[in-house]
């Protein structure tokens, strides 16, 4: 298990690592060869974080199966990705069966479930504000505020303030989200930075849009 300032730097990563993959497919923004780098990192790494800690495996795997299921598991590198982070610890665990985590990846099957909804939930949520933005249509406060995914975010302080996960953990998924915005904000400073500039011009002068 890392130490709190590696967890930090490894979510960190794997946030910004997963929204630079997902710019380069989805709006042909950034470098591909450089993308399937960060894939292959980025999945070893959260292997490695699933089989050597529960919180981290039970979050990792929300986040795989929310993805999932709302169909955005979607690119070669995505698919890449979740074979990856599926199959590392499998053969590991089949290979040793005394190995991390003492032969078997101890999942918090609660948290797992209100996680993995709660990921579906923002994602479903995400696009609808977001298929606004791109037609021009006008929004309310509620889309700016679902835009930006905080389901998952208001799971993760419930899970800690009832002490089921350590807070270290609400940091590092923070550090994940935050990593993973920033850059959607840079790789949308161009061309597509306009829909982002507009939603928070229309939000902050009392939500006036074409539509």
């Amino acid at each position: 298990m890392l130490n709190s300032t590696l967890l930090i730097a490894a979510y960190a990563f794997i946030g910004s690592g997963m929204k630079y993959v997902d710019q380069v497919f989805d709006e042909g923004i950034f470098n591909k060869k450089f993308a399937l780098v960060l894939t292959v990192v980025g999945s070893v790494l959260s292997a490695y974080l699933i089989l050597t800690d529960p919180y981290s495996a039970t979050l990792i795997l929300s986040l795989i199966i929310g993805m999932s299921l709302v169909r955005k598991v979607d690119n070669p590198a995505f698919y890449l990705a979740a074979s990856l982070i599926i199959a590392i610890p499998t053969i590991t665990l089949f290979v040793y069966t005394n190995g991390f985590a003492d032969g078997q990846v101890p999942i918090k099957w609660g948290p797992l479930g209100l996680l993995a909804l709660s990921a579906v939930s923002d994602e479903l949520m995400h696009d609808r504000a977001e298929a606004k933005i791109r037609r021009r249509k006008k929004l309310g406060p509620l889309d700016y505020v679902m835009y930006y995914r905080p389901v998952m975010k208001f799971s993760m302080v419930s899970l800690v303030y009832f002490l089921v996960f350590p807070f270290i953990y609400l940091i590092a998924f923070l550090a994940f989200d935050l990593c993973y915005t920033i850059v959607e904000k840079i790789s949308l400073s161009g061309r597509e930075g306009r829909n982002v500039k507009w939603l928070e011009k229309n939000y902050y002068n009392g939500h006036k849009g074409s539509g």
